[in-house]
């Protein structure tokens, strides 16, 4: 009997220290959203009027320019909130120190595509119709959000995004109830059907993936029966 409660006690810490570990990754996802960037990234995709910032050292020099080679900004140091009015393609010049140690380390070069498109889940408003059960199918649940969208010129978009998941041996994924959705200027609301299982007495969270791909997580604050 001891041995039965020592190992159900060993998998619950596991299941826990992994829930630490999927929160941690998670909220650096989530990071991705206020668009905090960092010297190795070089390819960055980002949405319009959104503040851009970028972790360069102190001794560095920048400047950005648009696709007719304007030059719109110029710096020193690490680009903090700036903030890319117009969609289109963008590149960050970056000069280092042929003496200094970063040489070699960061791009000479970002390249940046500013999405026409905006769109963010709201995540107090998430509810689900139902709890997951561990090891039963998610079938019957929906998970309903809103999300505020706007698009450079005003138009509506298709959106047609899957929820996943993330966890021991979960397999759940969410599609959007009715199919593709046209979002309009605003809060819209969206619903998804789960589909998939996850594991007894384990921790999740959900990855709700925006039209630009961006990630913001949705943790399941019990753990799983």
């Amino acid at each position: 009997m001891k041995k039965i409660i020592s190992i159900t006690n060993s998998k619950k810490l596991q299941s826990t220290l992994l829930f630490l570990m999927i929160f941690c990754a998670n909220h650096s996802f989530s990071g991705q959203q206020n668009h905090v960037h960092y010297s190795w990234e070089k390819d960055l995709h980002i949405a319009y009027n959104t503040p851009f910032s970028y972790t360069l050292s102190q001794g560095i020099n920048w400047q950005i320019q648009n696709s007719q080679d304007k030059i719109i900004k110029t710096g020193k140091g690490n680009i903090s909130d700036f903030i890319f009015t117009i969609p289109g393609n963008y590149e960050v010049d970056i000069k280092t120190n042929e003496n200094s140690e970063e040489q070699g380390n960061i791009p000479n070069k970002l390249h940046i595509n500013v999405s026409a498109y905006k769109m963010e889940f709201i995540i107090p408003s998430v509810k689900m119709s139902n709890i997951i059960v561990g090891g039963k199918s998610t079938q019957p649940i929906l998970l309903k959000a809103d999300v505020k969208f706007s698009s450079y010129d005003g138009n509506p978009v298709v959106f047609d995004k899957d929820i996943t998941c993330s966890g021991v041996d979960c397999t759940i994924i969410g599609k959007l109830k009715n199919g593709p959705v046209t979002l309009k200027q605003g809060i819209n609301t969206l619903e998804f059907q789960l589909q998939g299982k996850a594991h007894p007495d384990s921790y999740i969270s959900f990855h709700l993936i925006n039209i630009n791909d961006e990630i913001q997580p949705y943790d399941i604050s019990y753990q799983i029966k």
